[in-house]
């Protein structure tokens, strides 16, 4: 069998055998991790929608990228919207985002900061090990805009 072949049976198990996860599984983590949620199955874009409640920030957990070989998502992305006044420019936001690892902050037309993470499920192995993960170290960036700002390091 050539080569070309072989790569693209490999390429394609691999794809059949990918598997997303569900909104209820995603759920049921974050659940038996301690935080507290409330899952939509369904939102206006057709894919589920968790909000939900760390210790100090609430967001939301959006699906993408419907997996079409099976049954699930394979990426998700927690978002917050925060509010402050005045709010931080622009250039501020764009030197956060250069020095930010675990999220990102854009301003919104009303003044407001999206701020998100995302998770790649492709490569997870212990989905409530990277949800945890992912949800601690959102709240931490979260927090550490906050200080930042209050302190003038984001104008």
């Amino acid at each position: 069998m050539n080569r070309f072949i072989l790569v693209f049976l490999a390429f394609f198990v691999g794809i059949v055998a990918a598997k997303g996860v569900s909104g209820q599984e995603v759920a049921q983590a974050l659940q038996e991790l301690g935080y507290e949620l409330k899952l939509e199955k369904e939102s206006g874009n057709g894919y589920p929608l968790i909000f939900l409640q760390t210790k100090k920030v609430n967001a939301m957990l959006i699906f993408y990228e419907e997996n079409p070989f099976s049954e699930g998502y394979e990426a998700l992305q927690l978002a917050t919207s925060l509010r402050f006044d005045p709010p931080p420019s622009l250039e501020g936001i764009n030197a956060w985002n250069a020095r930010s690892r675990f999220g990102k902050a854009a301003l919104m037309e009303d003044g407001s900061i999206m701020f998100s993470s995302d998770l790649d499920l492709a490569p997870v192995c212990d989905l409530k090990r990277s949800l945890n993960t992912l949800v601690r170290n959102f709240e931490r960036s979260v927090l550490v805009f906050y200080g930042e700002y209050h302190v003038g390091r984001i104008k």
